[in-house]
């Protein structure tokens, strides 16, 4: 009786410990299950949208604008007012494409082309006829004389052709150039007839996608001036280098500097 106890007891013993080990299987495999079930449901967590912003301010959507420009009559530099002094705290190209747009309209400027340059853009307004001292010839202030110039680039041998018909007199164009990369003039002269394509030749608006690019403390806003001088009807027309006013002057009698400035 004392053997069959013994062994029995040991029956048991032996059955406790394989009962245990399955059960410490068991525990380990729920766990590793468990493991793996929270790894791959981390790994596989529905990705947020990424947002908005363009960070590749190398692709500019827009005709080319001559680069490095070239050389102007005069230049002037602005501020942009209250959207210079948020540059870099939220202000975007929207926000410098309606300042010059507004000021432009508001002085009569109603037609302008726009061009890319690098990391920026460019706005030109139509030629004008202007008097000597840079106010604007109201008599026939947008050339009517000029044939419409149908063309796909900026071009300053063009306007000079176009002035070879006119009457005697002062004309000039307006170049808005807002970019972060440093501004150096090509240093040469514009040659005859190139002017006049770039305001047919450019796009009608800002393309969507750049309006949200940032304008930041790094950006600049040049206001290139090319001023021409025709002596009378069938003489070439020249650039006038320099203008014997400033840049300054130029956009002030224009009527556009307060209006940019403020």
């Amino acid at each position: 009786m004392k053997r069959s106890r013994g062994k029995g007891s040991r029956g048991c013993l032996i059955a406790v410990l394989i009962l245990g080990i399955i059960l410490l299987i068991f525990v380990l495999s729920t766990v590793g299950l468990l493991r793996i079930t929270l790894y791959q449901a981390s790994a596989t967590v529905t990705p947020q949208p990424a947002t908005s912003i363009v960070t590749d301010l190398t692709i500019v959507p827009l005709p080319p604008f001559p680069w490095p420009p070239p050389e102007p009559s005069t230049i002037a530099s602005l501020t942009l007012g209250s959207v210079g002094q948020a540059s870099g705290a939220g202000a975007t190209f929207r926000d410098v494409d309606a300042r010059i747009s507004n000021a432009l309209a508001t002085a009569g400027y109603d037609e302008k082309s726009y061009y890319g340059v690098p990391q920026g853009f460019a706005i030109v307004t139509r030629l004008e006829q202007m008097n000597s001292e840079g106010y604007p010839e109201f008599s026939d202030r947008w050339v009517s004389s000029i044939a419409p110039l149908r063309i796909t680039e900026f071009s300053l041998t063009k306007y000079l052709q176009a002035l070879f018909g006119v009457a005697q007199g002062h004309y000039r164009v307006f170049v808005f150039i807002v970019t972060s990369d440093i501004v150096v003039q090509s240093g040469t002269p514009v040659s005859q007839g190139q002017a006049g394509t770039w305001f047919i030749g450019g796009a009608n608006k800002l393309p969507i996608e750049m309006e949200a690019w940032p304008y930041t403390e790094n950006h600049t806003c040049t206001v290139y001036i090319y001023e021409f001088v025709q002596s009378g009807v069938g003489e070439n027309a020249n650039q006038n280098i320099p203008s014997t006013i400033t840049g300054r002057q130029h956009l002030e009698r224009a009527g556009l500097w307060d209006i940019l400035e403020k």
